[in-house]
């Protein structure tokens, strides 16, 4: 290969990184307008870039390898792990047992799988925002699809009633959680509200609960 072979193959591949560079500026530009990101200063702005970039192409590897599920881009994706780490609200105590679900047998089944989506007992996916509730959101996700098994109505349940009300099990509302406690919660209000009633709103508040609006018992 000739040294002008070798020059137009250099300008061929800065080309497509430059034009790789632009489209990713692009998403850059579009994201932070979609979501309302303004940061302080250029550094910031240059070093949650680099983040931006790295969830870039993390969601585009994921959902190039035909896996059963696609990732998008949400307002978190040039957040620091140590931004991430703080929305993680599963607090989990020194010793931690296992409750005995009973035993079953694969030959009581008369399927391999069932897709519960399909049996329309579950909700479509829901939105923790910035607080550490996910532990809130565990339990509601498996009692809004136990409750629509046995009662045949699909219902959605107040996860910020637990945020709120459940602080005298270990709970600690944004701050982080044990589902286990608050399934003891439920027990003892005899209940919980509905979405409906008492809506997510991603913070601690003072407790609202009504007992009139319970529906799960």
């Amino acid at each position: 290969m000739c040294s002008s072979d070798l020059v137009t193959m250099r300008g061929v591949v800065g080309l497509f990184v430059a034009a790789a560079a632009s489209d990713t500026e692009a998403e850059w530009a579009a994201w932070s307008h979609a979501f309302g990101k303004v940061y302080n200063s250029e550094a910031e702005s240059a070093a949650r870039f680099e983040l931006f970039k790295a969830s870039v192409a993390r969601v585009k590897a994921v959902n190039e390898a035909n896996l059963s599920y696609k990732l998008t881009l949400n307002r978190f994706a040039a957040d620091t792990p140590e931004e991430r780490e703080a929305r993680m609200g599963l607090v989990l105590p020194s010793t931690l047992v296992a409750a005995h679900l009973g035993v079953h047998s694969t030959n009581q089944l008369e399927v391999s799988s069932v897709d519960w989506r399909d049996q329309g007992v579950v909700n479509p996916v829901k939105d923790q925002g910035a607080c550490g509730s996910c532990w809130a959101f565990a339990v509601m996700g498996s009692l809004e699809s136990h409750w629509a098994l046995k009662t045949g109505s699909l219902l959605q349940m107040s996860e910020q009633q637990l945020v709120d009300c459940d602080t005298k099990t270990g709970d600690k509302g944004c701050q982080g959680g044990l589902p286990s406690n608050a399934y003891k919660y439920i027990l003892g209000n005899k209940g919980i509200d509905t979405e409906a009633s008492y809506p997510y709103q991603g913070v601690g508040e003072t407790c609202a609960a009504r007992s009139e609006e319970h529906t799960s018992e």
